[in-house]
């Protein structure tokens, strides 16, 4: 499987190319479809401009960029749990 960056992933799937080559289709992470839960936060405000500053710099809502840093930790988690297995 080749790297890529974001940009360059999105702007190849932009131009229409193949993109089997970037994907990992011997371990694909499959989420349930369902009912997303509700969850309340409570950040402090330093956290909030913070993110209100990434949203902005993406072009994205807060919860947005709130949902793709979850994401992204979730994602080191478990490949740091892989690492350690």
């Amino acid at each position: 499987m080749s790297v890529i960056s974001t940009e360059e992933f999105d702007r190849r799937i932009d131009d229409g190319e193949d993109m089997e080559e970037f994907l990992d289709m011997e371990h694909p992470i499959i989420h349930k479809a369902g009912k997303t839960p509700r969850v309340v936060l409570n950040p402090p405000e330093w956290l909030v401009e913070f993110y209100d500053a990434e949203a902005k710099r993406r072009g994205i809502a807060r919860k947005a960029a709130m949902n793709t840093a979850l994401v992204e930790w979730a994602d080191q988690q478990r490949e740091r749990e892989a690492r350690l297995a």
